[in-house]
């Protein structure tokens, strides 16, 4: 795996992980001003250590024969990230639980936690290891954007006029 494939996918489950607490605690929780300024920076903080747990956990893949044999299957990846987006879903939807606020004593509805957590980390783990998210892949499918354009240009402005 490559150092800089290595730093967008990176960004991208970190961005990813992020923008999701983000969406949940907007779902969940709001307490005025103090939310709006401690959210996303414990947001940040449990993104960063779910993203450490997920190098940690998925490091044997760093190991260059396993990353090839994983490369083989890269659409394992795709399955996980779409599976992880349907375990988000499942968790508020039909899953939500109620919980009794310790301090208001009122009822609040919440996400399903072992489902949520494992579709946050599964779609993290998905991004962050997935052979397609690299610089390579990126690179030859804009070549090739670039080649057909130019192909259909020429089609177009090799006709006759008239």
């Amino acid at each position: 795996m490559r150092f800089l494939d290595f730093i967008l996918r990176g960004i991208l489950a970190w961005l990813t992980g992020l923008f999701f607490y983000m969406i949940a605690i907007m779902m969940t929780t709001y307490d005025g001003m103090i939310s709006m300024i401690c959210q996303p920076i414990m947001g940040a903080i449990m993104t960063s250590v779910a993203l450490a747990l997920i190098i940690i956990i998925g490091s044997p893949l760093f190991i260059n024969r396993v990353w090839r044999r994983w490369e083989k299957i890269w659409w394992f990846s795709l399955v996980l990230i779409f599976i992880s987006f349907l375990l988000l879903f499942l968790s508020w939807y039909p899953f939500k639980e109620t919980v009794i606020d310790p301090i208001d004593k009122i009822s609040v509805q919440t996400f399903n936690a072992p489902i949520s957590l494992c579709g946050w980390m599964g779609m993290m783990f998905g991004i962050f290891y997935c052979p397609a998210f690299s610089i390579q892949w990126l690179f030859r499918r804009f070549q090739k954007l670039v080649v057909d354009i130019k192909s259909k240009d020429k089609v177009i402005c090799d006709k006759p006029a008239g």
